[in-house]
């Protein structure tokens, strides 16, 4: 796998990704948001008294009863419905902020034989022995909340590459130059040493080291026309430019609904018009995808416009995604 990064590669993760390291999946997480009780309404009530915002146990209410009668993910949820944003944040924090534990997430990814990020490290490693300057410069887009991808690759630079160098600042910033990290919904927090000039909160801490209120801060909301908030328009014009230059894109447990793969990443749009892109190899997991999601996706991918595509002589989606089942670490396999 020394040869991974040699081409400008993006990786898209969506919740499926963390599943096996025991995060919930999207529907997971609703439902978790759903079965919502007396004393998190009372906490959210806290949060916002602290914020100074007039919630009431009335909103709490009113918010669970309205996303109880959509079928749709907490992000769309909230893209449409904006007076429920700061309760809405304050659910996802609590849903998911007691997952972060990393002997629990280790084990459960080694119960379900999917330890991904494993393969990921090798793959750094070997970048990093055979192209010490850092000219791979792989990008993350990451749709998930929680910050195990942030964590896992600090501390593999951080005792690894960095020999522990207490100085984690110092070790964000050399991986700020080697990588691109780009969540799309924001998350949990900043890890110690993750931001200049912000405190932090370690991974698996709970809310024992900072105001459970400065985590809902970090949770970024959408709106359903990107052009209403230019602050999210131009972090998503950030992301679909990664995705332009990419010579290998990589999708890991992203389950390619329209809100997310349109809406936010705008595939469609961009394959509109193939001829000026770099594209040559497109790898992606598919377990829980159903077959006309993966036609509709070979079809996306491998018959876009322009002249470029000719030139492939083969199909874009390098893995038999209709005839077989790949997790995560099947898609490193395979690439390997």
């Amino acid at each position: 796998m020394k040869d991974l990064f040699s081409k400008k590669t993006v990786f898209v993760i969506g919740a499926g990704a963390h599943v096996p390291y025991g995060f919930p999946s999207g529907a997971q997480l609703r439902s978790a948001i759903l079965d919502t009780d007396g004393n998190r309404k009372n906490e959210i009530l806290k949060w916002s008294k602290e914020k100074n915002l007039p919630s009431k146990s009335q909103d709490v209410d009113a918010f669970l009863t309205s996303f109880q009668n959509t079928s749709v993910t907490i992000d769309q949820f909230l893209a449409s419905r904006r007076e429920y944003d700061f309760i809405g944040r304050c659910m996802i924090v609590f849903a998911l902020a007691h997952h972060e534990n990393l002997i629990d997430n280790n084990k459960a990814a080694e119960a379900k034989q999917d330890q991904w990020y494993r393969s990921l490290m090798k793959i750094i490693d070997d970048s990093m022995r055979y192209d010490p300057s850092g000219s791979w410069n792989p990008a993350f887009i990451t749709f998930n909340y929680d910050r195990l991808l942030d964590f896992q690759l600090f501390h593999y630079c951080k005792e690894i590459i960095h020999k522990g160098n207490p100085n984690n600042r110092e070790v964000y910033k050399w991986m700020e130059s080697r990588f691109k990290i780009y969540h799309v919904f924001g998350q949990l927090d900043f890890l110690p040493g993750q931001k200049e000039g912000c405190d932090g909160r370690e991974y698996g801490s709970g809310f024992r080291q900072s105001a459970p209120s400065d985590s809902v801060e970090k949770i970024r909301t959408s709106y359903f026309e990107i052009g209403q908030d230019e602050e999210f328009s131009a972090h998503c014009a950030q992301i679909r430019e990664e995705i332009k230059k990419a010579e290998r894109l990589i999708f890991l447990g992203f389950g390619f609904d329209e809100f997310n793969y349109n809406h936010i990443l705008g595939i469609e749009y961009i394959f509109k018009d193939f001829s000026d892109m770099p594209l040559k190899e497109v790898y992606l997991s598919n377990i829980g995808l159903g077959n006309l999601t993966l036609n509709e996706l070979k079809q996306i991918f491998n018959s876009a416009k322009g002249k470029s595509y000719e030139s492939l002589g083969a199909s874009l989606i390098k893995n038999d995604i209709l005839n077989q089942e790949f997790n995560c670490s099947d898609i490193f396999r395979f690439i390997s």
